[in-house]
C-alpha cells in the first residue's frame, strides 16, 4: 500500500475511535472554523477573512493573497514580480503618498521577504503592526491601497481576476463594520470572471536513494539531514479531522526517533547536537510534504552516525512500536497540546487564514484541536499499531529519501555516508528503556512540615504559605485548564560561587543533566520528566538559581519529588559529564556564524572585561569542573529557605496545602540570610562594534541604558523602546533592509534596559520596484546612527506618546494575564523587590512625556554595540513598470455633502479618488502630521571616501572592541565568505517588541 494510502487509513481509524459518530459517507469530518474568524465573499468575487482578536489590542495585520505565481506565468515570465513591485511604487488611485511611503509612515516596515513574496502558485502582499491607535483611518488607508491594486492588476491580466483573490485582516477590529466597508470598496474593482487554475501539482515517487551536498561549514562539525518525501494530502481532504491526525502521528514519530537515535548515539560513543525531526504539511506550500530527522555531529563521524540513524530506522520499520514504548511517547507529545496559548498573534491569524484560502487546510482553533487531540479514548495497543503502520510506510533504505550533508563536496564521504546508511538497515538498535509515569523510580524524600501561617499574596491575590521549617511557598490559582507553572528560587548565585573559573559560570545549569539523580542517570531522569509531560529547567544567574517549568496539574507530587532529588540526591557521572562535553563542542561550532554566537559577542562588547558574561566555549571545561559545580549546588540547597517555591495554575488547593505538608520538610534549612549580590563593574559608555567579512550583508545592534528599576522606569522604558525601534526600523527600511527587535531589563552588572535590533537586507523582489536596496551595511549604519541621534535630540511628541502608551499597554494587559508571566514578576518581587504588577494600568497611564524623552536622550551617552556583516558591494536600480489607469465613472449616488455621510462610506470613497466633499475640505489622512525620522538621501555609488563616523560621545574612538587603551577597530575578515549564516538561520524575534525579563544579569544567549 502506497504512503499515502496508509495514512488515510490511521486517520480513519483514528478518527473512528474519537469521540462521535462518522459521517454516513465515510468521510472524515472537518472541524468547525474558530469562531474569531469571520469568512465570506464579496459580491464581485474576492474572498475576505476576517480575525477578531482580543489579545492584540490597538494592533491590526493586513495581506493580501492572490493564486497567481510564476508557475502559470506562462510567456510572460517574470510578470508576478513586476505587477507586485509596481503595486508597491505606485497604483493609480493611491499615488499620494506612494504605497511605500504610507505603510512606512504608519511603522509598517518589510519583512526579511519585503513586503511581498511570489512563489510558484501564489502571491502574498503582507502588511503588518498597523498601530490604529495612531489613527483610525490606518486599515481605511490600507483598504484602499489592497483595492487599488487588485482592479490595477485584473484589468491587465486574468489570472489576476477577484475571485482568485483574498483580503485578510487580523486584530483589533470591528468585524461587521469591516464588511460594510469592504462591500462599497468593491464597486471599485470590475467583475471579471476567473479561470478555474488547475492545479498541475504531479507525485513522482523515487526508488532510488538521493544524496547532496548543502552549504559548506568550516569548523569541526557536519549537519546531516535525512528527509521523506510525502506525497501532498489529496485537496478533499485538507481541513478534515485527517489533517489534525497526520500531525498527531508526524509529532509522535518524532518523538520516537529522538528517544531511539539519542540512545543509540550515546551507546556508540557518538556525539552530536540539535537533533529534530522536523514535518512540512501541505499547508505550508503547493509542493510535496516532507518529513526529516538532522542532526549536527563531528566531520570524523559522519559515517558512524549515518550507521546509527539506519539501525534506529530500520528497526522502527521492521518491528514497530511496543505498547509500553508508546506510552511514553504519547505523554510526551501530549505535552504540545496541555498548553494552549490563549493569547495568540494577529501573524498566527493571517498565516492560518492565507493556508486555508490557498490549500483549504483547517480554521479550528487552538483550544479545538486541543479537545480534539485530548478527547480521543485510543486504547495504548490500538496506538501503538497506528503508529508503527504509519512508520513503516514512511521509513525506508532508498524509496523517496534524500541524505543531505552540509560539509565540503567530497566523493569518498558520499560513498561513506551511503554505504554506512545502507548496511546498517540490516542490523539491529537497540530499544531504549520504559519510564511510564514511573514515580516510584525517585526516592520518596517525605517529611512532614507544619502550615504555620496564610497570608493573601498582595501582588497576584493569591495566597502565601509559611511553613514550619521556614519554607515559603506562593500559590496562584489559575484557569489554565489541566497545567500549572512552577519555580524553585533560591537566592544563591554566580557572585557566591567559590572555585569557580572565568567562562565556567554558564555550565553551571547544565550540570544537573549530567549528574545521577536518584541513582539514575542525567538522561534518563530527562526522559523521566518528558513521560510525564513535565517541562524542568535549570537557570543560574549572577544572584540566583531557579529550577521551573510547567507540568500536568496531576503530575505535582513527581514535580516535588523531582525537586528533592535534584537537591539532595544527586551525585557527578564522569562518563555523562565527558559526553555532555563533547557535544557542547558541536554546539559552539555550529553555533559561532549563528544568531546565538553573534548574541554573546554584543554582549561582550556592552561590558567587556565582566567576568560573569555566559558565553560557553566547551573546550574550557575541566575534568573536575562537576565536582566543583555539585559544591555550589550543595551550599545553595543547604538553605532552601533562603528563597520560595511558587506554583500558578490550575490546582486544588486543599489538595496541594496536603501535599506541600507532606514533602517540605525534607528540604534543608537554615537562618535565613537573604544573599544580595553586588557587582563593581562599571559599563562604558560609546558605540563599540565588530565587523567580518561575509557572503551578505547584516547587523546586530543593541543600546543598553542604565535606569533606577521602579515600576515607573520599567513603564517609561518600554514606551521608549517602541520609539526607538520606530526610528532603526524606518531608517533600515528606507535602505530596503528588515528589522526585529526585543528589550531586556537586567539588574547585573547594572539596572538597565538594553534594546536589541537584527537587521539585513530583505528579498529585493519582495520591495518597491522604484527603490535602490542598499546593500553597504556601513551605509546603513549611518542610517541608523543619524535616525537615533535625531531621536536622541529631538524625542517624541505627546500624540505619539499616547499611541506608545497604548500599544505597550494593550500588550501588557494581555501578558499579566499569562501564568508565565504571573511567576516572573512574583521571583522579581520576592528576589529583588520589584513589584511591576500592583496597580501596573495606572502607572502605566502616568508615564510623563519628559521622562520618556529623557531616557531616549540616554541614547547619546549610552552604551551601545553593533556586530556587521560586510557584505559583497552591490547595488540595482530598478524602474517601476508603467501602469495605465482604467478609466472610472463615479457613481452619482455618492455626491453628498458632509453632513449626510453618517456611515462614512462616502468620504472613504471620495478619498481615493483625491476628491473632496461639496462643502467641506479634503480630509485624506496626512502623513506629514505622523512622526518620521528626517529623510535620507537613497544610497547610491559615490566615489567620495565615507567619513569616520564618531563613536563615542566624546570622540575618543573609532568603532571598535574596548580595551584598556581606548576603543580599537576590530576587522575580521573571512575572504571566501563560507561559514555565515543563511537566511534561514538568522532567528529572527519578530516585529512584536517582546519585554524579557532578566533581572539577574546579562540576558543569556539562548539556543
Amino acid at each position: 500500500m502506497i504512503f499515502r494510502g496508509k495514512i488515510w487509513l490511521c486517520a480513519f481509524m483514528a478518527a473512528f475511535l474519537a469521540p462521535g459518530q462518522l459521517p454516513a459517507d465515510d468521510r472524515l469530518p472537518s472541524l468547525a472554523a474558530d469562531g474569531n474568524i469571520t469568512t465570506g465573499q464579496l459580491d464581485n468575487g474576492i474572498t475576505y477573512y476576517l480575525a477578531t482578536n482580543s489579545s492584540q489590542k490597538g494592533l491590526v495585520d493586513m495581506a493580501l493573497v492572490q493564486k497567481a505565481g510564476r508557475a502559470d506565468e506562462g510567456e510572460r515570465r517574470g510578470e508576478s514580480t513586476v505587477f507586485s513591485r509596481g503595486a508597491l511604487a505606485g497604483l493609480p488611485r493611491f499615488t499620494d503618498p506612494a504605497p511605500f511611503g504610507f505603510l512606512q509612515s504608519m511603522g509598517v516596515f518589510p519583512s526579511e521577504r519585503g513586503y511581498v513574496h511570489v512563489s510558484d502558485d501564489a502571491t502574498v502582499y503582507s502588511f503588518p503592526n498597523f498601530m490604529v491607535s495612531q489613527t483610525t483611518e490606518a486599515v481605511d488607508s490600507t483598504l484602499l491601497l489592497i483595492f487599488d491594486a487588485i482592479e490595477s492588476q485584473s484589468s491587465s491580466s486574468q489570472r489576476y481576476a477577484p475571485g482568485n483573490q483574498a483580503i485578510i485582516v487580523a486584530g483589533d477590529i470591528d468585524a461587521s463594520s469591516l464588511v460594510t466597508k469592504m462591500n462599497m470598496l468593491s464597486m471599485l474593482v470590475s467583475r471579471r470572471t476567473a479561470e478555474e487554475r488547475e492545479r498541475d501539482y504531479k507525485w513522482n515517487a523515487s526508488d532510488t536513494l538521493h544524496f547532496r551536498f548543502g552549504r559548506t561549514h568550516d569548523g569541526a562539525a557536519c549537519s546531516l539531514t535525512f528527509r521523506y518525501s510525502i506525497q501532498r494530502m489529496p485537496q478533499e481532504s485538507m481541513g478534515s479531522v485527517q489533517e489534525l491526525v497526520t500531525k498527531r502521528l508526524m509529532r509522535e514519530l518524532g518523538v520516537l526517533l529522538r528517544r531511539r537515535l539519542s540512545a543509540e548515539l550515546r551507546e556508540q560513543g557518538v556525539p552530536h547536537s540539535d537533533l529534530r525531526c522536523v514535518y512540512r504539511n501541505g499547508a505550508e506550500g503547493p509542493s510535496d510534504e516532507s518529513f526529516s530527522l538532522s542532526i549536527n555531529v563531528e566531520s570524523t563521524q559522519v559515517a558512524q552516525a549515518a550507521a546509527a540513524v539506519g539501525r534506529v530506522f530500520s528497526a522502527i520499520d521492521g518491528v514497530g512500536v511496543a505498547e509500553d514504548e508508546y506510552r511514553d511517547i504519547k505523554s510526551e507529545a501530549d505535552t504540545d497540546w496541555y498548553y494552549v496559548q490563549t493569547e495568540l498573534s494577529n501573524s498566527y491569524y493571517v498565516d492560518r487564514c492565507t493556508s486555508a484560502f490557498l490549500y483549504g487546510s483547517s480554521l479550528a482553533s487552538p483550544q479545538t484541536e486541543k479537545e480534539f487531540y485530548t478527547g480521543r479514548n485510543v486504547p495504548e495497543v490500538t496506538g501503538a499499531r497506528l503508529l508503527s503502520t504509519f512508520a513503516a510506510a514512511l521509513l525506508d533504505k532508498e524509496r523517496n529519501l534524500t541524505i543531505e550533508c552540509r560539509a565540503h563536496r567530497n566523493d569518498s564521504l558520499r560513498v561513506a555516508v551511503t554505504e554506512a546508511f545502507s548496511s546498517a538497515w540490516a542490523t539491529t538498535a537497540s530499544v531504549p528503556r520504559v519510564y511510564g509515569a514511573d514515580t516510584l523510580a525517585l526516592n520518596a524524600h517525605k517529611k512532614p512540615v507544619k502550615l504555620k501561617s496564610e497570608t493573601e499574596e498582595p501582588m497576584t491575590g493569591g495566597k502565601m504559605w509559611t511553613f514550619s521549617n521556614g519554607m515559603q511557598v506562593v500559590f496562584k490559582q489559575a484557569d489554565d485548564d489541566g497545567v500549572f507553572c512552577y519555580d524553585l528560587l533560591l537566592r544563591s548565585g554566580y557572585a557566591k560561587a567559590k572555585g569557580l573559573n572565568p567562562g565556567e559560570f554558564a555550565y553551571l545549569g547544565d550540570v544537573v543533566g549530567v549528574c545521577d539523580i536518584g541513582g539514575i542517570p542525567g538522561e534518563d531522569f530527562r526522559e523521566i520528566m518528558l513521560a510525564n509531560g513535565i517541562e524542568m529547567n535549570t537557570r543560574i544567574d549572577v544572584s540566583d538559581v531557579n529550577i521551573s517549568g510547567s507540568a500536568p496539574s496531576s503530575k505535582t507530587m513527581l514535580v516535588l519529588k523531582a525537586l528533592l532529588s535534584i537537591a539532595y540526591d544527586s551525585k557527578p557521572n564522569a562518563a555523562s559529564f565527558d559526553y555532555y562535553r563533547r557535544c557542547e563542542l558541536l554546539s559552539d561550532d555550529m553555533d559561532e556564524d549563528r544568531l546565538v554566537r553573534r548574541e554573546t559577542i554584543i554582549d561582550s562588547l556592552l561590558a567587556p572585561g565582566y567576568e560573569f558574561i555566559p558565553s560557553k566555549k566547551g573546550n574550557e571545561l575541566p575534568d573536575d569542573f562537576p565536582s566543583r559545580a555539585d559544591d555550589f549546588f550543595d551550599t545553595v540547597f543547604s538553605k532552601a529557605n533562603d528563597g520560595m517555591l511558587i506554583l500558578v495554575g490550575d490546582l486544588d488547593e486543599t489538595a496541594l496545602k496536603k501535599l506541600l505538608c507532606q514533602y517540605l520538610g525534607a528540604f534543608r534549612t537554615d537562618s535565613s540570610s537573604s544573599f544580595r549580590a553586588r557587582t563593581s563593574y562599571v559599563a562604558p559608555t560609546g558605540m563599540r562594534g565588530k565587523t567580518v567579512r561575509g557572503g551578505r550583508a547584516l547587523m546586530d545592534l543593541a543600546y543598553s541604558l542604565p535606569f533606577n528599576y521602579t515600576a515607573e522606569n520599567f513603564m517609561a522604558a518600554n514606551v521608549a523602546s517602541i520609539a526607538i525601534y520606530r526610528a532603526v526600523g524606518s531608517a533600515a527600511a528606507s535602505a530596503g533592509w528588515y528589522s526585529s527587535w526585543s528589550n531586556e531589563f537586567v539588574m547585573f552588572p547594572d539596572e538597565r534596559v538594553t534594546i536589541r535590533f537584527h537587521l539585513g537586507m530583505s528579498d529585493k523582489n519582495g520591495l518597491p520596484a522604484s527603490m535602490i536596496q542598499g546593500s553597504s551595511v556601513e551605509e546603513v549604519a549611518r542610517r541608523v546612527d543619524r535616525a537615533v541621534g535625531l531621536l536622541s535630540q529631538d524625542g517624541i511628541n505627546s500624540r505619539q506618546l499616547d499611541t506608545y502608551i497604548s500599544q505597550y499597554g494593550n500588550t501588557l494587559k494581555a501578558s499579566m494575564s499569562q501564568s508565565q508571566t504571573m511567576v516572573d514578576m512574583l521571583v522579581l518581587r520576592y528576589s529583588y523587590g520589584k513589584d511591576l504588577m500592583t496597580n501596573y494600568e495606572d502607572r502605566l497611564k502616568a508615564v510623563k512625556l519628559d521622562r520618556v524623552n529623557e531616557l531616549l536622550t540616554q541614547l547619546s551617552r549610552c552604551s551601545a554595540a553593533r556586530y556587521m556583516v560586510d557584505g559583497p558591494a552591490e547595488e540595482e536600480v530598478i524602474r517601476e513598470p508603467h501602469i495605465e489607469e482604467p478609466a472610472y465613472t463615479i457613481p452619482d449616488s455618492l455626491r453628498v455633502g458632509a453632513g449626510e455621510d453618517s456611515t462614512g462610506m462616502a468620504k472613504l470613497y471620495w478619498r481615493l479618488f483625491h476628491g473632496m466633499y461639496e462643502d467641506e475640505p479634503d480630509e485624506r489622512i496626512d502623513v506629514t502630521m505622523l512622526w518620521t525620522p528626517e529623510p535620507l538621501p537613497e544610497l547610491r555609488p559615490s566615489t567620495e571616501p565615507d567619513p569616520e563616523p564618531t563613536l563615542s560621545p566624546q570622540g575618543e574612538g573609532e568603532m571598535g572592541e574596548y580595551d584598556d587603551e581606548g576603543l580599537d577597530k576590530i576587522e575580521e575578515t573571512d575572504e571566501s565568505g563560507e561559514g555565515l549564516p543563511s537566511e534561514s538561520e538568522m532567528a529572527e524575534t519578530g516585529e512584536s517588541g517582546e519585554t524579557q525579563l532578566h533581572p539577574q544579569g546579562l540576558p543569556p544567549a539562548s539556543d
